[in-house]
């Protein structure tokens, strides 16, 4: 008994010692090389390694066994595959195959290589001819769509159901054009991945029709050919026949697991098929089709991770991004879960996966969500460029320029900021590589940086970035004009924005026109998808004219805007009500300009009519524009002086913006400053100076702490406020309490004059007169004097440069320093200034008695006082007289 135990015991000790060595079967061969050749081509002396394994090589047919001690079977593990000899310069077409290995498979690991530069070559072949077919495609489809919209319209029939479905298909079509490329690289990439040797006859056909770019035929062969019900079913008895193998017994398990790898390979051709065919579809713009056999591929394979994200960025182009969001989520799930087991296999997928959530909830406009996706992105993102920097650089700068427009919109601009630069550092290294490839990221991060810039009110900087991006915007619309012309346009747009912030009011109307030149054409060409930016440009040609005083071309602008934006309402409300509302509003301002205030109030009454619908709508997002409005229509009635009225707005805009600072400090404080200003103007006016003093002070409060936080960006509205303070207190006849404020508004007003002389010269200017104006009033001539001529030197220097901005200040200067003389009875030189002032105000009353009436009186009243003085009784009567019926005219 003892003697036959032992046997046993020696002959079971060698499966003890190998029951842990599971061995790996694998054969490596050339891609593609059966179907071009007729004979597959092995690969012999591949070094294959792993830590658990001694490392072994495959043999002249390509194969190879890799013993792998001390793992499970079920495990995911990763193999490491060397081509060598004349193989050395080849590469794994798909890693993913290695990089995802189940420790004790049946089936051996089919490894495909192939030479670097045949992919790069293919990929490039396949992009060429896909960009081709696909714009003869885009080109087909628009025609046919304008053509159907202009028939629709022809006979008056906007209400059809199809009217505005083409044009949401037109506008897809027209977003979709930047985006088609992207994409198709991205197709390219993992196209020529594929190693056509292991695909059935129809996926093999129907991949030749696609690397032809007969996007068409790829369609409707494998709609032939496709038999979803039948393949899905079979499918599906494979695999409960396969499992009741399993079940049956131990000994059937083999047979089992080889029909479970059948019914999986059956699975693979099936989804290979499935995707060709959905993204064939994409192409063709056929959106429907296209969902439909992405969503039977994820009926085959619901947790499929490429396949999650594939039609989560797909859903996304067709700016569905709550479903996008849906598929993205799952991704995300089943990621993690990976990722957890074999963190070098999937970080990669996770990263993408986070960053994409991060797009869609900034697009959904839910930025705090967007921005927790974005640094969970962002952290292994860094990761991965560190290891390897050539291939996860790009990725790197693509998420922090995510996050920049991310903080961007939370109004964070110096946060946003330290992430674009970051971005641009790494997108200037990779566009001196490669600068075909990397220019449009570049010029897309400078563009960026000239926003963020704006937004932090350091314009001059923002101009530096917007000429560089402009400078590689003009190179690509040179040479694609098709593609790259929109973004020109954008960059000249926000050029001109730039330059009308740094009062350089010529250099951005020169800006605009050329933005307005190319926005024309486009729209020419393509009216249902550029008649918007067009529109956009039109608008701010409007703004800047205003800033001209060139009022009436302004209108014209406006107007031309107004009119595409009442019919983009009209067709398509929800998008289009907001920029409608936003020209009203600037018609109101500029009509207000032009003294119009009924026909002003016309614009901002139907404005706050939109704004008040929209905010009922959605509180969040148009609030803020309907505070705006309030607060214009505040100004309007005041310069009706409907004080009453003008106060009732501006309470209600106070109540919104109160809640809205309440909620977030940061973004809204500011437009709080602004309308306790305001409501302090308005009670100056009605003369209860304490009260305006109440609001100006809670103003100074807020602008004081902002001031401090970001001098740059403040401390114009502080000097502001402090004047404002300074002429209150001067009403009040305070005036020592006035000079306090005038001073500290003075002490800003040259600090912000001698860094940026353009902009704030005109504004010195007029504190300056402020301060003269209030030693005036406390009797102190002499100082007074010395303010005024500091004021008329900078505005002589000003009007050369820009007569039709600035001769009504210069004649209101002149008039001041005449009414001074008088004080000091120097009454000839009193009559210099008052003569040199009625030159500049007679021709400007003539043309608008409204506005520069009462300046023509005070003239005339002070050369009346001043001949008077002189004994010159004559020419007292008649200036006198003058000033008399300039007043009646008027009305005062």
């Amino acid at each position: 008994m003892p003697q036959r135990l032992h046997l046993f015991l020696l002959l079971l000790f060698p499966h003890l010692l190998t029951a842990q060595q599971i061995p790996l079967k694998g054969v490596v061969t050339v891609q593609n090389s059966r179907v071009n050749t007729g004979k597959t081509e092995y690969v012999p002396e591949v070094s294959i390694n792993h830590p658990k394994a001694k490392p072994t090589a495959t043999d002249s047919h390509g194969e190879f066994i890799l013993q792998i001690i001390g793992l499970q079977r079920g495990v995911q593990t990763t193999i490491e595959v060397k081509p060598t000899g004349k193989y050395r310069d080849y590469i794994i077409v798909d890693d993913r195959l290695i990089r995802d290995v189940t420790v004790g498979r049946l089936t051996p690991v089919a490894i495909c290589v192939q030479d670097k530069k045949v992919l790069e070559e293919r990929e490039k072949r396949l992009i060429a001819v896909t960009v081709k077919k696909q714009n003869e495609i885009r080109e087909r489809k628009i025609a046919e769509l304008n053509k159907r919209i202009s028939a629709l319209e022809v006979a008056n029939d906007y209400t059809n159901e199809q009217y505005q479905r083409s044009i949401d298909s037109l506008k897809l079509l027209a977003e979709d054009k930047l985006n088609a490329l992207k994409r198709i690289r991205e197709y390219a990439k993992s196209m020529v991945l594929i190693n056509l040797d292991e695909a059935d006859s129809i996926y093999s056909r129907a991949y030749r029709f696609f690397e032809q770019g007969e996007l068409d035929s790829v369609a409707s062969y494998l709609k032939r050919h496709i038999n979803f019900e039948q393949e899905s079913k079979l499918i599906q008895k494979q695999l409960q026949e396969a499992q009741e193998k399993r079940e049956l017994a131990q000994s059937l398990q083999e047979q089992a697991e080889r029909q479970l790898a059948n019914a999986e390979q059956a699975k693979e051709q099936l989804l290979k098929k499935l995707t060709l065919a959905a993204k064939a579809c994409s192409e063709l713009y056929q959106y429907a089709q296209a969902s439909q056999y992405y969503e039977q591929a994820l009926a085959v394979a619901p947790n499929n991770l490429e396949l999650l994200r594939t039609y989560a960025s797909y859903l996304s182009t067709i700016h569905e991004y709550e479903k996008s969001n849906t598929y993205l989520l799952h991704a995300l799930e089943i990621g993690e879960q990976l990722a957890k087991k074999n963190p070098k296999a999937f970080r990669y997928d996770l990263a993408t996966i986070l960053n994409n959530l991060g797009v869609n909830y900034n697009n959904l406009k839910e930025y705090e969500k967007a921005n927790a996706y974005h640094l969970r992105a962002l952290e292994i993102r860094e990761l991965l460029a560190k290891e390897n920097p050539k291939a996860f650089r790009p990725d790197l700068a693509h998420t922090l320029n995510n996050l920049g427009v991310n903080y961007n919109a939370l109004t964070e601009y110096h946060k946003a900021n330290t992430y674009f630069l970051r971005a641009l550092e790494i997108r200037e290294l990779l566009a001196k590589e490669n600068p075909k490839a990397f220019r449009p990221d570049l010029a897309d991060i400078l563009n960026n940086l000239g926003v963020n810039y704006g937004n932090l009110k350091e314009n001059q900087k923002a101009n530096t970035y917007y000429l560089r991006a402009l400078e590689i915007r003009e190179l690509l619309a040179n040479e694609n004009p098709k593609t790259f012309r929109p973004d020109l346009a954008t960059t000249l747009n926000n050029l001109g924005v730039n330059c009308n912030a740094l009062k350089e009011y010529q250099k951005a109307n020169a800006y605009y026109l050329r933005a307005l030149e190319i926005q024309e054409l486009l729209a020419k060409e393509n009216p249902k998808a550029f008649r918007p930016d067009l529109a956009t440009t039109l608008n701010n040609l409007g703004v800047n004219c205003n800033a001209l005083k060139e009022y009436e071309k302004a209108n014209t602008y406006y107007l031309r805007a107004l009119d595409i934006q009442e019919l983009l309402a009209k067709e398509n409300p929800k998008a289009f009500r907001p920029d409608l509302a936003s020209t009203l509003n600037n018609l109101g301002i500029n009509n207000k300009a032009l003294t119009e205030y009924e026909k002003a109030n016309t614009y901002f009454l139907r404005a706050l009519e939109i704004q008040e619908l929209l905010a009922k709508e959605n509180p969040k997002a148009f609030r803020p524009n309907l505070a705006n409005t309030l607060n214009n229509l505040g100004n309007s009635y005041s310069a009706l002086k409907e004080y009453e009225k003008a106060n009732a707005y501006h309470l209600r805009a106070l109540e919104i913006r109160e809640l809205l600072a309440k909620e977030n400090p940061k973004a809204f404080r500011p437009d709080l400053a602004s309308i306790l200003y305001n409501l302090g103007i308005n009670y100056n006016d009605l003369k209860e100076y304490e009260k305006a003093n109440t609001y100006y002070l809670r103003a100074l409060e807020i602008r004081e702490l902002l001031a401090k936080e970001n001098p740059k960006a403040f401390r114009t509205d502080l000097a502001n406020t402090l004047n404002n303070l300074g002429n209150n207190y001067s009403e009040l006849k305070e005036y020592e309490k006035a000079n306090t404020y005038f001073l500290r508004a003075l002490e800003i007003q040259e600090l912000l004059a001698k860094e940026n002389p353009k902009v704030f010269r005109p504004d010195l200017a007029t504190i300056l007169s402020n301060v003269g104006s209030n030693y005036d009033d406390l009797k102190e001539y002499d100082k007074a004097n010395t303010y005024y001529l500091r004021a008329l030197e900078i505005l002589e220097l000003l009007t050369q440069e820009n007569p039709k901005a600035f001769r009504p200040d210069l004649a209101g200067i002149l008039n001041n320093l005449g009414h001074n003389h008088n004080a000091l009875k120097e009454y000839k030189k009193a009559n210099t200034y008052f003569l040199r002032a009625l030159e500049i105000l007679e021709p400007l009353a003539k043309e608008n008695p409204k506005v520069y009436g009462v300046g023509l009186a005070s003239v005339l009243f002070g050369l009346s006082d001043s001949y008077s003085a002189q004994k010159d009784v004559d020419k007292a009567k008649r200036y006198l007289q003058r000033a008399g019926e300039v007043c009646a005219s008027i009305g005062i």
